[in-house]
């Protein structure tokens, strides 16, 4: 995990997603925390399951917590939740700095299960055959 950059931004993000008792954890990843230009800042939430049921749920939650996110920062927020995403972004946003985590656990068996999906994407489709 990276060192959260400083600033009155990250410090909202991490006051109003610490108060949202069904964030489980949430990170911030991407251009926003590699010092380039950035648009908007990204960041992944894993929800507690009773909070967020389907995609449809997590879909309409990311839309209300980015809203009221972006209001209070002042710069777009992109949330993803994910309890949905595809492995290979979980991956990605793993590798960024937390900002909320009540369940270090959880979060380290996903991080281990977003790497072994992504190796096994890598290797090839089928077993070289065995010479006779």
């Amino acid at each position: 995990m990276r060192d959260i950059p400083g600033g009155g931004t990250t410090k909202i993000l991490v006051e109003e997603l610490g108060a949202r008792e069904e964030v489980v954890f949430a990170v911030m990843f991407g251009s926003f925390l590699e010092g380039k230009g950035f648009h908007d800042i990204d960041v992944g939430i894993y929800v507690d399951r009773k909070a967020v049921k389907d995609e449809v749920d997590a879909s309409a939650y990311a839309d209300e917590v980015s809203g009221r996110l972006t209001k209070k920062a002042g710069v777009p927020v992109d949330i993803v939740v994910l309890n949905f995403a595809p492995m290979w972004l979980t991956r990605r946003a793993l590798k960024g700095a937390l900002l909320v985590d009540r369940d270090p656990i959880l979060r380290a068996a996903l991080r281990l299960a977003s790497i072994d999906n992504t190796c096994m994407a890598l290797k090839p489709c089928r077993e070289p055959s065995m010479p006779n």
